[in-house]
């Protein structure tokens, strides 16, 4: 099963290779993991928000109409939330380890393919060409098939997810004292340009720095930033008016995600299931200055996509999970990365988002300890 995983996690997001947004595998994998959630006999209180959460799928923008594309994403995202209850309650942490001990070399092998195939990535590296990686992103891997250049994409569309991938697997082999696969790995988040990896960089710099120096605060850590991520919407509810009309009129000319985020959160107010799964960018009487455009944050995207009492059951989830961790700094670590690079990204049908997390509750519950001694064997290094 891990395997199968990691190869989801390896091809998902190659774009424009393939026709379909590999419909079967997600079918497989759905299959595979309701049969293992109805042998669970505890589901534990994480898992169960998100179980109330799976009729809002199917219920999100029904006043809009219905469409064929709604219910496969809303069955898509059922697979993945079934998946997630599979390897956070089955997994073990080894397996885990596997799993992404497996996945860095692949993210190498692909690394060096891309330089063979992107002319003007090959040349960005000879020529140390900073200003490169900062600008790229965004086109598939299929463009660069035929010419089109951009910088280091690895499995992904976007390099935010190839960032949130390699820097995830960065971090498990760190863990796994795979020095090597893991420096490796860092690097290649870094050189995909993606800003969001550097914020990530710093909540986590930030989260250890508290963890250990200030042990008293360490039970609200995860937490306290668990309430920043949920809190969002009603704080872009009310920004505007908090805000100056010089700071405002600067936000607004400076990205068009400043206005996206206030859209989001209107549709949230206004729709109680939703305006619909990923069709937000569709409704464009929301978007005030700025041309429509996804959410580019996962908890605003359930929002405004899903409805306010789809978002109760969401904040629900992120609150217990950071309960679980509140005392276990490798999940806590692995939890703020993920969730940080995902607000980010309005995409909450990755296997990227998932399995990451699904692993730092399988860390917290086997109370597992970074920057201990393992009693274990060691592995050997890369």
């Amino acid at each position: 099963m891990a395997i199968y995983l990691l190869l989801l996690t390896s091809i998902e997001r190659i774009a424009g290779l393939f026709p379909t947004y590999f419909s079967i595998f997600f079918l497989a994998t759905g299959m595979l993991g309701g049969l293992y959630t109805l042998r669970i006999s505890r589901v534990r209180k994480e898992s169960v928000f998100l179980i109330i959460l799976i009729p809002f799928l199917f219920l999100s923008g029904l006043s809009y109409g219905f469409s064929l594309e709604k219910l496969f994403r809303a069955i898509q995202l059922t697979i993945l939330i079934l998946t997630f209850i599979y390897i956070s309650h089955v997994l073990t942490v080894d397996s885990f380890f596997k799993l992404f001990s497996i996945l860095a070399p692949v993210l190498i092998a692909v690394f060096c393919l891309e330089l063979i195939v992107k002319h003007d990535l090959r040349s960005a590296f000879l020529n140390l060409d900073i200003d490169y990686f900062i600008h790229s992103g965004g086109t598939s891997f299929y463009n660069e098939l035929k010419g089109r250049g951009s910088g280091v994409q690895l499995v992904a569309q976007g390099n935010v997810y190839a960032a949130a991938l390699a820097g995830c697997t960065a971090i498990v082999n760190f863990l796994n004292r795979r020095y090597g696969y893991a420096a490796c790995c860092l690097f290649l988040a870094i050189c995909t340009g993606s800003r969001a990896i550097l914020v990530s960089a710093f909540c986590i710099i930030t989260l250890i720095s508290v963890w250990r120096y200030m042990p008293a605060f360490r039970p609200l850590l995860t937490r306290g930033f668990a309430a920043v991520i949920i809190l969002q919407p009603i704080a872009f509810l009310n920004i505007q008016a908090l805000l100056s009309d010089e700071v405002n009129e600067f936000l607004l000319s400076l990205s068009p995600r400043y206005v996206s985020f206030i859209a989001y959160s209107n549709m949230g107010l206004e729709n109680v299931f939703g305006v619909g799964l990923f069709q937000g960018k569709t409704f464009a009487e929301y978007f005030f200055a700025r041309w429509p455009i996804a959410a580019h944050n996962i908890s605003l995207s359930v929002f405004g996509e899903l409805g306010i009492l789809a978002y109760i059951c969401w904040s629900g989830f992120l609150w217990q999970v950071a309960k679980v961790l509140k005392n276990n700094l490798a999940g806590s670590v692995l939890f703020v990365y993920t969730v940080t690079m995902f607000s980010f990204i309005g995409g909450f049908n990755e296997f990227s988002f998932w399995i990451p997390l699904g692993l730092a509750v399988t860390l917290a519950e086997s109370n597992f300890r970074v920057f201990e001694e393992r009693k274990s064997q060691t592995h050997p290094h890369f």
